[in-house]
């Protein structure tokens, strides 16, 4: 009595089905894993856009409202990928914190818009505007040092000038060495935009009275401490 396996379509047949479904699973993966480790450049035309949207309190705000429900989860509070989805993921989304500083208002929107891999695109759910209100708040990230709890500045003015608040440039201000009412004097100029300086209007354009105030204080008296010491 012999065993009767049927016509090869049924024996072969699913062989071939599995061989083709797990070199097409490998061919998948293999692409992803090429696509993550070729850096991700937004074309030419796209980085070198500008923004349209004003940079000012109500969009950095507006940004901020966007970036918490689309974002947050991944890129977390301070934009650095530890949101609770980033920290279960087997690669870390991107340092918002750190590519603030490196790429440009355009590269970011395109790359908000169009997505890859892991990160979806935004394109059909924000709109241009919106998109742009998000790119001015990752934009206010470079200036944000630390964290809320901490003095105005650690979060805005060490990152440049330092707790010494000595001058690294030569037409960076030596801080120490002007008055109190110096410093503030320069402070409401950037902030008003009485003085241009790209730098300088992200870092102090939602600042109060009272922390202008404060960050003059500290390093106008940083120059008094110094006297105190050679007496």
């Amino acid at each position: 009595m012999s065993l009767n396996l049927g016509s090869s379509i049924y024996s072969v047949a699913p062989l071939t089905a599995l061989f083709t479904i797990s070199t097409a699973l490998l061919l998948s993966v293999a692409s992803v894993a090429h696509a993550e480790s070729v850096p991700w450049q937004a074309p030419g035309a796209e980085t070198e856009k500008l923004n349209p949207v004003r940079y000012d309190v109500e969009s950095v705000n507006m940004g901020k409202t966007l970036f918490a429900t689309h974002c947050l989860q991944c890129h977390g509070y301070w934009g650095e990928g530890d949101g609770i989805v980033g920290l279960m993921s087997d690669k870390r989304p991107a340092n918002l914190l750190v590519l603030a500083s490196e790429q440009s208002p355009g590269a970011f929107a395109w790359k908000i818009a169009e997505g890859r891999n892991t990160m979806p695109s935004f394109r059909g759910t924000l709109s241009e505007q919106e998109i742009w209100h998000v790119v001015n708040f990752i934009a206010s990230l470079e200036n944000e040092v630390g964290s809320a709890e901490q003095s105005i500045v650690v979060q805005r003015c060490a990152m440049c000038h330092g707790l010494s608040g000595k001058a690294i440039y030569e037409q960076w201000p030596d801080l120490p060495a002007m008055s109190q009412q110096e410093i503030e004097a320069k402070l409401f100029a950037h902030r008003s935009g009485i003085i241009a300086d790209s730098t300088m209007s992200k870092v102090s354009f939602d600042l109060t009275d009272e922390e202008i105030k404060e960050a003059a204080r500290y390093y106008s008296s940083l120059n008094r401490s110094s006297l105190n010491e050679e007496d």
